[in-house]
C-alpha cells in the first residue's frame, strides 16, 4: 500500500504543484485591483444598487458591500478562482486517480499485485486528501502574502469578538472626552437611528407577516432609513392601515396612536441626548459598532487611544483583517473542494471507467455551481443551494459572527464518511475484467 501511495504521489505531485501555483497566482494577482476598487467604490455604489445588476452580482456570489473590506475582496475573488476552478480541477483529478488504471486498460496489473482492493481504495483516497491539503497550504501562503502587501490600502475593521467589559468601561469612564472627540451632530443621529432600524429589520424580518407586500415593506424601510419622522407622521394619520398590514390585534386605535406619540417623544429625547456629552453613557452599550466605525471613518484612532488609555489596535479591536477569519475562510473553501472531489472519487470507484467520464464530472460540477448561483436570486430559490456542495461553504467573511457551523461540519464529516464507506464495498465487488 505504501508503494502504491508513493507511486501515485510521484506521478501527480508536479501536476498538483503547478495547478496550485497557477490558481494561487490568479488570486494573488487579483488582489492588486483592491486599491482601485476601494478608491472608486463611492462611484460604483449607485451602479451596484440597480436591481438587475444587483441580481447578477448575487447570482455570481458577489456581495458588493464586502468589496470595501480587504478580506471580503479576497473572499469574493477566491470564491471564483479557488472554489470553482479548484473544485473542477480536483474533481477531475479525483476521478482520474481512482479510475486511471481501469480507463487505460491496465487495471489487471493492480489486482494481480499482493494488495487488497480496500488498500488500493484507501491509498488513493489518502493521496487525494493530501493533494487538496497541499493545494490549500500553497494558496494560504500566497493569500496571506497578498493581504499583507495590500493591507496598507485597507481601512481598519472592527473585531467585535474582542469587545469586553474593560474596553466598554474605558469608553463609559471617558464619556465626556470621547463625546467631544466624536463631535456628533443631528446627521450622525440620523445615521445611528437608520442603522438600528435596518439591524432590527434584518433580525426580525422572518417573523413579519408573510402576506405583506414586499414593495410596500421596501418603501417603508427606505423611508425609515432616510426620514424616520415622516414615518411617524404617517402612522398617526392612518393608524388603521398600519394596524391591519402589520396584524396588530387586540389594541384599540386610540392606544396605538398614543404608542406612536410616545415613540415620537422618545425619539426627540434621544436626539437631544445624542448630541450631548452623555451620548457614550446612554448609547454606547446599545450599538457600540456605530461609535467604533465613527472613530475609524474620522481617522481619530490615535486620539481615542490617548483618551481611553488603551491601544485599540494592539488589542485587535481595530485591525486591517482578522487572521482567524482568514483561516476559517480557507477551511470553508477546503470543505467545498473536498465534497466535490469525494463525490467524483466515489463516482469513479463504482462506475465502469470510460474516456469521456472525466468530462462528465467537470460538466456536473459546472452545473452544480450554476444551480448554486441562481439559488441566490430570490428567497424562493434559496433552497436550491443546499442541493449542491457549494451551498455548505460559508464565504460571508465580513459577517460579524463569521465561523464554521458545527452542525454543517458534522454533517459533512458523517455524510462523506458514509458515502466513502458504502462505495468502498461496491469497489471491492467491482468486476475490472
Amino acid at each position: 500500500m505504501n508503494t502504491l501511495i508513493r507511486n501515485d504521489i510521484r506521478r501527480n505531485v508536479k501536476t498538483i504543484i503547478i495547478a496550485s501555483l497557477l490558481i494561487s497566482f490568479l488570486v494573488f494577482g487579483s488582489m492588486f485591483f483592491y486599491s482601485a476598487v476601494r478608491d472608486s467604490f463611492s462611484y460604483l455604489e449607485g451602479f451596484f444598487q440597480e436591481t438587475m445588476l444587483k441580481n447578477i452580482f448575487v447570482a455570481f456570489g458577489i456581495n458588493p458591500s464586502s468589496l470595501q473590506s480587504i478580506l471580503g475582496f479576497y473572499a469574493t475573488y477566491s470564491s471564483m478562482w479557488v472554489v470553482l476552478i479548484g473544485s473542477i480541477f480536483f474533481s477531475y483529478f479525483a476521478y482520474d486517480l481512482i479510475a486511471n488504471e481501469e480507463k487505460n486498460g491496465v487495471s489487471e496489473y493492480l489486482i494481480t499485485r499482493p494488495l487488497l482492493r480496500s488498500d488500493i481504495y484507501k491509498g488513493k483516497l489518502l493521496v487525494l486528501i493530501s493533494s487538496i491539503l497541499l493545494f490549500m497550504i500553497i494558496l494560504s501562503i500566497f493569500g496571506f502574502s497578498a493581504l499583507e502587501m495590500q493591507k496598507k490600502f485597507s481601512p481598519h475593521e472592527i473585531n467585535m469578538k474582542i469587545m469586553n467589559v474593560e474596553i466598554k468601561d474605558s469608553f463609559i469612564a471617558n464619556s465626556a472626552s470621547m463625546s467631544s472627540l466624536l463631535n456628533l451632530d443631528e446627521d450622525d443621529f440620523g445615521d445611528f437611528v437608520n442603522q438600528l432600524i435596518l439591524r432590527e429589520y434584518e433580525s426580525n424580518k422572518d417573523e413579519m407577516p408573510m402576506d405583506l407586500d414586499n414593495e410596500q415593506i421596501g418603501r417603508w424601510i427606505d423611508t425609515l432609513t432616510f426620514n424616520p419622522e415622516q414615518v411617524m407622521i404617517e402612522l398617526k394619520e392612518n393608524p388603521e392601515y398600519f394596524m391591519r398590514e402589520f396584524e396588530v390585534e387586540g389594541m384599540p386605535v386610540e392606544e396605538f396612536v398614543l404608542e406612536v406619540e410616545k415613540t415620537v417623544a422618545e425619539y426627540s429625547l434621544m436626539k437631544e441626548i445624542f448630541i450631548s456629552e452623555d451620548v457614550i453613557i446612554e448609547f454606547f452599550d446599545i450599538y457600540p459598532e456605530f461609535f467604533l466605525n465613527k472613530i475609524i471613518s474620522d481617522n481619530i484612532i490615535n486620539e481615542a487611544n490617548r483618551i481611553l488609555g488603551i491601544d485599540l489596535v494592539a488589542l485587535k479591536l481595530f485591525e486591517k483583517y482578522n487572521i482567524n477569519d482568514f483561516f476559517i475562510l480557507h477551511i470553508n473553501m477546503f470543505l467545498g473542494i473536498f465534497i466535490c472531489s469525494i463525490l467524483s472519487f466515489v463516482y469513479g470507484a463504482v462506475r465502469y471507467a470510460k474516456k469521456s467520464s472525466s468530462q462528465h464530472v467537470m460538466i456536473a460540477i459546472l452545473a452544480l455551481y450554476f444551480i448554486y448561483n441562481i439559488s441566490g436570486i430570490s428567497e424562493k430559490s434559496a433552497f436550491l443551494s443546499k442541493l449542491t456542495p457549494f451551498g455548505y461553504v460559508n464565504l460571508e467573511v465580513t459577517s460579524v459572527n463569521y465561523s464554521i457551523s458545527l452542525i454543517t461540519l458534522i454533517g459533512i464529516t458523517v455524510g462523506t464518511s458514509l458515502v466513502v464507506f458504502i462505495c468502498s464495498k461496491l469497489y471491492d465487488k467491482k468486476d475490472f475484467l
